[in-house]
C-alpha cells in the first residue's frame, strides 16, 4: 500500500480484475482530468494495464475502498437535477430521433402504454421493424430504457441510479423500481423524486434471491473494484428469465485508440477496470445465461470532442474539432456495422434461464 501527493491511499491491482489475466502497462502519465483539471509534471501518476487475453483495462494503482468517496467529493456528472421523463425536444431531427424511439419502444420492447400518450404514425412503426435487424440501430433506439423489454408488473433494479432519471422514466412506463446509489448528494436528489433509494455500496446490498425482474447499471461497471463478484451477486438476484444490463465504456473504441492517455473514457482514478467485449464474454461464462453484447457509435461525437478537449487544455468541456467529430461520424458509424469494436459504448445483457445454461453473442 502506497500514498499519492494527496495521501491518498493506494493499492496495486497486478492482474486484471475481469478474467485475472496477465496484462501490460498500455496507457501511462494519466490524471483526473475532471477534479484537477489542468495536467501537471506531479498528477501524471496514473497508469492504465492491459490484459493480455480479454483485452480489458484497468487501473493498476487503485485508491483503498475505505477512500474512494474521496474521489467524488466534488461537482460530478451524477449531481445534476433529474430530467423529466420522455420530455419531447425541440428541432425536426431531435423529433424524427424522439419518434423512432417511441416506435422502438412500443413495437419491439413492448411498452404499448408509450402509443397511448404519444400517437406514433405507421412510418415509423415500418421503419423500426426494418432497423431493428442493424446491431447499430438497435443500440441506439432501445438506448431510452437500457434495452429492457417490458414485463407487466416487473421489478426492476438500478444500481448507480445517480438522481433518478432513469427510475423515473422506468416508474412512468410501469416498472415497479428501486434505486441504490452510494454517493449522498445524488441519493438526496433521487429520494426528493418519492423514488424508493437506498445509498448503500454494492458489498451492502442485501435483497433476497430472485427480487428483480431487471437489473441495469448505465456507466457503473467500471467503478466497481470486483467484476465477478458483481456479475455473480447481481444475477443471484434476478428472477428466472430475468435480465442483467450493463452500459460502459468501450476500451478498444476508435476513440481509445485514437486518443489514448486523452480519453474521455479513463476517468483515473474513478474508473478501475473497464470490461471489453471478451471480458463481457468471460465474465458471462461463470454464471451462465443467454449473453447479448453489442456496441453504439450514438455518443462518438461528444466523446471525441472532450477526447480532444483533454488533449488541448487539459480538461474536457471545450469546443474543439465538433466539426471533424461530426464529419467522421458516418464513417464511424458504417466501419461499425463491419467491427463493432469501435463502438464507444459496450450494451452487455445477460439473460438469467431456467434451462442449462448457454452463452452467445449477437
Amino acid at each position: 500500500m502506497t500514498k499519492n501527493q494527496e495521501n491518498l491511499l493506494l493499492n496495486n491491482q497486478d492482474s486484471c480484475p475481469v478474467c485475472l489475466g496477465n496484462g501490460v502497462a498500455e496507457i501511462r502519465n494519466c490524471w483526473d482530468f475532471l477534479k484537477e483539471k489542468q495536467r501537471t509534471e506531479t498528477n501524471c501518476i496514473w497508469t492504465y494495464f492491459r490484459c493480455f487475453t480479454c483485452k480489458s483495462l484497468w487501473l493498476h494503482s487503485q485508491p483503498d475502498r475505505s477512500q474512494i468517496a474521496i474521489c467524488y467529493d466534488f461537482d460530478y456528472m451524477t449531481h445534476a437535477a433529474p430530467q423529466k421523463p420522455l420530455e419531447p425536444p425541440s428541432g425536426l431531427r431531435s423529433k424524427l430521433i424522439f419518434n423512432l424511439k417511441l416506435a422502438y419502444l412500443s413495437e419491439i420492447l413492448g411498452y404499448t402504454s408509450v402509443a397511448e400518450k404519444f400517437p406514433i404514425q405507421s412510418l415509423y412503426k415500418n421503419l423500426v421493424h426494418l432497423l431493428k435487424h442493424f446491431s447499430p440501430a438497435r443500440a441506439y433506439l432501445g438506448d431510452l430504457v437500457r434495452h429492457v423489454p417490458y414485463k407487466n408488473g416487473g421489478r426492476l433494479l438500478d444500481l448507480g441510479c445517480g438522481n433518478g432519471s432513469y427510475l423515473l422514466l422506468m416508474r412512468e412506463l410501469g416498472w415497479q423500481v428501486v434505486g441504490i446509489e452510494p454517493d449522498k448528494l445524488a441519493y438526496q436528489q433521487a429520494t426528493e423524486q418519492n423514488l424508493e433509494v437506498q445509498s448503500l455500496s454494492l458489498e451492502e446490498i442485501d435483497f433476497p434471491p430472485h427480487s428483480f425482474d431487471a437489473i441495469t447499471m448505465s456507466h457503473v461497471f467500471e467503478h466497481l473494484y470486483n467484476p465477478q463478484e458483481t456479475v455473480r451477486k447481481l444475477t443471484q438476484l434476478l428472477k428466472p428469465g430475468g435480465i442483467l444490463v450493463s452500459i460502459s465504456p468501450n476500451p478498444q473504441s476508435f476513440n481509445t485508440c485514437k486518443f489514448q492517455r486523452y480519453w474521455r473514457g479513463l476517468e483515473p482514478p474513478r474508473h478501475l477496470s473497464i470490461p471489453s467485449i471478451a471480458g463481457y464474454q468471460h465474465l458471462s461464462s461463470l454464471v451462465g445465461g443467454i449473453c447479448h453484447i453489442s456496441t453504439s457509435t450514438k455518443l462518438f461525437r461528444f466523446l471525441y470532442r472532450d477526447s480532444m478537449s483533454i488533449k488541448k487544455i487539459g480538461s474536457p468541456g471545450g469546443n474543439y474539432s465538433w466539426q471533424t467529430a461530426q464529419a467522421l461520424e458516418p464513417l464511424i458509424l458504417l466501419w461499425s456495422l463491419l467491427d463493432q469494436k469501435i463502438g464507444d459504448e459496450i450494451i452487455f445483457s445477460l439473460t438469467c434461464q431456467t434451462s442449462p445454461s448457454s452463452t452467445r453473442e449477437s
